[in-house]
């Protein structure tokens, strides 16, 4: 077993899953406590060196992360509520709303043309077409952008 790591883990519910995980915490230096109400799941725990404890809220109490392993969610309802009603967890947090998505701005479309001189030796085609659609055009402002090659 490796030396502690001063970290503190539980494990409610320690049947074939629950035995699993906290038997890799405990190899993995955690120090750990477990709960289950068969007591054949007790003795097998401590024999790895997990701390069994005789109730979930022993475990909540004992451990600075709780992993629950437990066969239908009405058992993981009642863990949590007990927890709960010993006042070791918090009351449950409201549900935060979501806004609707923004609407997607028009993204300008590019395309590379070759230019009028670029048959020319010597020439690379460099001209590039840019042309930005916007919803209301402006008097003011072209929507249509040319990149002309530059001298040289």
């Amino acid at each position: 077993m490796a030396g502690t790591t001063g970290k503190r883990a539980g494990v409610i519910g320690l049947g074939a899953m629950g035995f699993g995980m906290a038997s890799s915490l405990a190899r993995a230096g955690f120090e750990v406590a477990g709960y289950d109400p068969s007591p054949a799941a007790q003795d097998r725990a401590r024999e790895v060196g997990i701390a069994p404890k005789a109730s979930p809220e022993e475990v909540f109490a004992a451990a600075e992360v709780i992993v629950l392993s437990l066969p239908t969610a009405a058992h993981v309802e009642g863990a949590i509520a007990a927890a709960r009603g010993a006042g070791l967890l918090g009351a449950p947090r409201p549900r935060r709303r979501t806004r609707p998505a923004r609407p997607i701005r028009p993204v300008p479309t590019c395309a590379s043309q070759p230019s009028a001189s670029a048959n020319a030796p010597g020439q690379v085609p460099a001209a590039t077409t840019c042309r930005r659609r916007s919803p209301k055009p402006s008097p003011r402002r072209r929507s249509t952008w040319t990149a002309r090659p530059s001298a040289g």
